[in-house]
């Protein structure tokens, strides 16, 4: 079953490459359908959907509280963002040599240790 964001940028899979359900008789939960899309734009850039900003997204996150979405800004910052507000990504979806710009801006500005 495929559902479309409102905005129509991503297509979200709601059964995306999950095997523990059998189809017609238990839908994935909410943590097995985030961490497919995890799963699907790791360590791709995407615009965090609450500000708008670009992240690298690179992993998952959770807590007694809620799920999140672990981000690098561009100066090399790590944050974690809900994933309530979700995030759009741009590889595939943007022009790939306006992407590869993007990741090379990220690259120059990684930080050293």
């Amino acid at each position: 079953m495929k559902a479309q964001d409102p905005i129509g940028l991503m297509m979200i899979d709601t059964y995306s490459n999950t095997n523990d359900y059998i189809e017609g008789c238990m839908e994935p939960d909410n943590k097995t359908i985030i961490l497919s899309e995890v799963n699907k734009y790791i360590n791709t850039i995407v615009l965090g959907f609450g500000d708008f900003t670009p992240y690298r997204l690179i992993g998952f996150h959770e807590d007694s509280e809620d799920y999140y979405y672990n981000m690098l800004n561009i100066k090399g910052e790590y944050s974690l963002h809900s994933c309530v507000m979700g995030f759009i990504p741009l590889k595939g979806k943007i022009d790939d040599t306006d992407y590869g710009r993007i990741e090379y801006v990220f690259e120059i500005n990684k930080p050293t240790i």
